[in-house]
């Protein structure tokens, strides 16, 4: 399933980008490992193997995802003590 970056912030602590994605009518919360490339909203993250997605359709460029939850307004607001860029 492909997925659209809608919101994101960045953890400049650990390197970790927080992410609201979007598949349609789904919305999820999603931690991702450092990237190589900045990422902005507007992405598109095209599933690979082993939790990678490409992003942009670009396969030489990937992130992982390390973890996802369900989206909702508190959920997001919790992430407040994250750096948004």
């Amino acid at each position: 399933m492909e997925w659209w970056i809608k919101k994101l912030r960045e953890n400049p602590t650990s390197g970790h980008t927080c992410v609201v994605l979007q598949s349609g009518q789904l919305m999820i919360i999603a931690e991702l490992a450092p990237c190589p490339r900045r990422l902005q909203e507007g992405d598109k993250l095209t599933p690979q193997a082993d939790a990678l997605y490409c992003i942009n359709d670009d396969k030489t460029v990937t992130v992982k995802v390390l973890n996802a939850t369900h989206f909702s307004p508190e959920r997001w607001a919790s992430f407040a003590d994250i750096t948004t860029y």
